[in-house]
Parts: structure tokens; sequence; C-alpha cells
């Protein structure tokens, strides 16, 4: 289940990230 963590929290910063960055 490690592995699903770390996916699930990549794609969650990745999508904060996309979102900050969004005018």
């Amino acid at each position: 289940m490690e592995i699903l963590s770390i996916t699930l929290i990549g794609l969650y910063v990745a999508y904060f990230l996309i979102v900050s960055l969004d005018p």
C-alpha cells in the first residue's frame, strides 16, 4: 500500500501546484 499512498500524495501535490500556478 506504500506505492498507492505515494501515488495519491504525488497526484495531490501535482494538482495543488497546477491550481496554484493557474491564473
